[in-house]
């Protein structure tokens, strides 16, 4: 198959602009990269807007013509045709990128995907589904309103105070699967991207993930927890790659170590290769990656971190109550 061969985009398209900030929104440019950063193409197929985003994405010429080969396959698949809103330059890039540029593969996983996307109706989710107040309430999950050291956004999680089990018994894991699925779709494509991209003037290219397991116990270990976290991060790994640039697991109790054994073979070595793993002096390593004012008070005691507009504005988790338990079961 014919390649069709793209110069990347020109330097002087990379002059220095700079966004107003707008005092009222949920979202701080605070910490952007300097700032500088061009508007930027529409996420479509267009050589300007290729161009933008392989360079974006650092793409040397062999993996730019990678892309336009995965594009014309994918415009040759009938069944791909209905799905095209999930197939622009910088989505193909984070598949292409998980599977190392091996364009056959990246378009056999792409069909798998698409797949899974319809049979869960995961385009509409942001708008067809609403959480439990149960769920937004004791399951924490948020971006929060200020960015890292490199101006990224820095997504929260508390899974080690999370009552899984509980989640589990009271929903069904289909139903509770359903909640991940909107969870990371409104991370990934939520309404808040567009405003923090309007701000950056950039495109958003990759977060940062915290994840607190402090108050992690046996309990939390039960075969039926293990297998549904273990589907939720194979969705995560093969349906959104490369979303995320670092996971830092913060403090890890003892047990941890027996709870990653069975889980690790899940993990793709290339996400591994992301995680960093601390204890109780988690503040330093944190700070090395962002200020720690950022932080809700759960992680930092003179932290002000709050959570973007869409997201459970709760930090705090817990196990559910006898009561709680009753009044949704």
């Amino acid at each position: 198959m014919g390649v069709r061969t793209r110069t990347l985009f020109n330097s002087t398209m990379l002059e220095e602009q700079r966004g107003a900030n707008n005092a009222s929104s949920s979202i701080s440019t605070a910490g952007i990269s300097g700032s500088s950063f061009p508007p930027f193409p529409p996420d479509e197929w267009s050589t300007t807007s290729v161009d933008y985003y392989g360079k974006y994405w650092d793409l040397n010429s062999e993996q730019l013509n990678s892309l336009w080969e995965l594009h014309q396959c994918i415009e040759k698949d009938f069944s791909m045709e209905q799905h095209s809103s999930q197939c622009t330059p910088s989505k193909l890039i984070r598949f292409l990128l998980f599977h190392k540029f091996d364009v056959k593969k990246t378009q056999q996983e792409l069909r798998k995907v698409m797949d899974w996307r319809e049979q869960y109706q995961v385009d509409r989710i942001i708008e067809t589904y609403t959480p439990p107040q149960i769920i937004t309430d004791k399951y924490v999950g948020a971006i929060l309103q200020e960015n890292d050291r490199t101006g990224d956004p820095v997504f929260i999680s508390r899974t080690g105070c999370t009552d899984m089990p509980a989640f589990l018994d009271m929903f069904g894991s289909d139903a509770f699967y359903k909640y991940e699925i909107y969870k990371r779709e409104s991370a990934a494509c939520g309404p808040w991207i567009q405003e923090w991209e309007a701000k950056a003037k950039r495109p958003m290219r990759q977060i940062i993930i915290i994840d607190d397991f402090r108050g992690l116990s046996r309990r939390m270990l039960s075969s039926d927890v293990i297998s549904f976290f273990s589907k939720v991060m194979k969705m995560d790994q093969f349906c959104y790659p490369n979303c995320c640039k670092k996971i830092i697991v913060v403090r890890a109790p003892v047990i941890f170590r027996f709870a990653w054994s069975l889980v690790k073979l899940v993990f793709d070595p290339s996400v591994v290769d992301k995680m960093e793993f601390c204890g109780s002096d988690y503040l330093g390593t944190l700070e090395k990656y962002m200020e720690l004012h950022i932080l809700p008070t759960c992680f930092y005691e003179k932290g002000r971190g709050r959570a973007v507009d869409g997201f459970p504005q709760s930090f705090e988790g817990g196990r559910l109550s006898n009561e709680e338990k009753r009044l949704n079961s």
